[in-house]
């Protein structure tokens, strides 16, 4: 079966287990990009930036094993997450850390890679699930 869709953005919503309503890796802060990815199995995602000599390099930065602001082992939210988190982590700010498009960027990538599902929206994994397929309309 192949199921012919427009794009509407109704049809487009992300999978909830991983981006709450509304939310996709495009308007998500770097915070929620980051519990994606601890959720998704992700444990660091590596950056192409460009030096100021003009050479191409790479970076990696950590993804932190705990959301900020919660207690390891409780799972409870104690506040906000801080402004900025420690160098090397995706939420450090850039240049130590990803810049919020870097982040989304490779957010997007890892997740095509490691984690598709996390991309899907509900129709695209209804669909697969059942070995259908779906072709989008241009907007």
């Amino acid at each position: 079966m192949i199921l012919v869709m427009d794009n509407a953005s109704y049809h487009h919503q992300l999978n909830t287990e991983y981006y709450p309503e509304g939310k996709t890796p495009t308007n998500a802060t770097k915070g929620l990009n980051a519990e994606v990815l601890r959720k998704a199995g992700c444990t660091e995602i590596t950056v192409p930036r460009i030096g100021n000599d003009g050479v191409a390099y790479t970076m990696r930065f950590e993804v932190p094993d705990v959301a900020p602001g919660t207690p390891q082992g409780e799972g409870e939210d104690v506040g906000p997450a801080p402004a900025s988190g420690p160098k090397g982590t995706v939420l450090a700010r850039a240049p130590h850390g990803p810049s919020n498009e870097e982040l989304t960027t490779a957010t997007i990538a890892w997740l095509k890679a490691n984690c598709p599902e996390a991309l899907d929206s509900k129709v695209e994994r209804e669909f697969r699930e059942r070995g259908y397929g779906i072709v989008w309309t241009p907007p």
